[in-house]
């Protein structure tokens, strides 16, 4: 499944930081502050793996530059509710 599906709202893909709705698309990810970033890859016949969080597939200049706190991953597809509580959760778990 390509990105454009993968996170395309429109198939129950979501993108959120700090609990807030954010467009996977044009959203720039680059901070130098502390963030909580949420996807959710669309429909829940997709299998997402989890193998590469911190590199981009192979694309050497797309990689995560900073440090990850914490990764959290359910096996099954989270409602938007249930997004909000775990944003809720690791916000106030790392004082944001």
């Amino acid at each position: 499944m390509s990105d454009n599906k993968r996170f395309d709202v429109l198939q129950s893909g979501k993108t959120m930081i700090n609990g807030v709705n954010k467009n996977y698309f044009t959203t720039n990810f680059i901070t130098d502050n502390l963030a909580v970033y949420a996807l959710r890859v669309a429909n829940d016949n997709t299998v997402a793996r989890v193998c590469y969080i911190s590199i981009d597939r192979g694309q050497a200049n797309r990689s995560w530059r900073g440090e990850i706190a914490e990764v959290i991953v359910f096996d099954k597809l989270l409602t938007n509710e249930e997004m909000k509580e775990v944003n809720t959760y690791l916000m106030q778990k790392f004082g944001l």
